[in-house]
């Protein structure tokens, strides 16, 4: 309102900018303390993952670095966005987290499982989900769909819930691929691996029955580099390496 009263005027000017500088200052501190919680939460889905592959054994030491970097290479050749990409390869760690209720004598049996041990095995996609829980976190919340889903199939074959085709949820549909590559091409407690070549044949072959076909497209696409990190992440490797979820380029 005129007159302008000089001092009010720069009185007031002071004020909102000081209240400005507060503002960017609160924002600051609020990002900052976002991202340290979440490097916290990914540094404890990550010792999770570790708990899990002392559960099952030096027979699968490498097993969280090399599905976490399948992942990516997957979703990537499928053309996920960055985001979901990012997000899938931060939640795959606990995928399998259901296998800590399996009895460890039953993981490391070096015979066939019988039908009431299978019994046992089967129940650790809902123990999974029902150890991550529901949460607003979106990676938990992603981790929980995957350790339920993953063993669901496209023909609606599958287990715990026998899902079929669109009804799995798409994170589970790409875990179903990365599992059963993994556990076909790495050793197992009652099977050697078998040749990439194989492993990558059945799954092609299972397109429209176990797998979804589009995944398994993608999964042609990715296997190149996959062949890459199978064979930088071995089984004979002495020690478990620290676990580094970048994906690499």
């Amino acid at each position: 309102t005129k007159p302008v009263n000089g001092q009010l005027l720069l009185a007031r000017v002071n004020a909102h900018a000081a209240l400005s500088k507060r503002r960017r200052e609160l924002e600051k501190t609020v990002a900052e303390r976002t991202a340290q919680l979440e490097r916290s939460n990914q540094q404890l889905v990550q010792r999770l993952a570790r708990v899990i592959e002392h559960h099952e054994g030096p027979a699968y030491k490498n097993q969280t670095l090399r599905v976490s970097q399948y992942v990516h290479l997957i979703t990537q050749a499928a053309k996920a966005k960055p985001k979901v990409t990012e997000m899938m390869v931060k939640a795959s760690p606990l995928y399998d987290i259901g296998k800590l209720a399996i009895p460890s004598q039953i993981i490391r049996k070096p015979a066939q499982l019988d039908d009431a041990e299978w019994k046992i095995v089967r129940k650790h996609p809902e123990i999974g989900a029902e150890i991550i829980g529901e949460h607003s976190d979106p990676v938990l919340r992603l981790a929980r769909i995957m350790a339920y889903a993953h063993h669901e199939k496209w023909d609606g074959t599958g287990y715990p819930g026998g899902l079929k085709g669109d009804a799995i949820p798409w994170a589970g549909r790409v875990m179903a691929v990365v599992d059963a590559f993994e556990n076909m091409t790495t050793t197992q407690y009652r099977r050697d691996p078998i040749p990439i070549e194989d492993a990558a044949k059945t799954i092609e072959n299972g397109a429209g029955s176990a797998y979804d076909p589009a995944l398994v497209g993608a999964f042609k696409v990715a296997l190149p580099a996959m062949r890459k990190v199978r064979a930088k992440l071995t089984d004979s490797l002495g020690e478990i390496l620290d676990l580094d979820f970048t994906p690499e380029g």
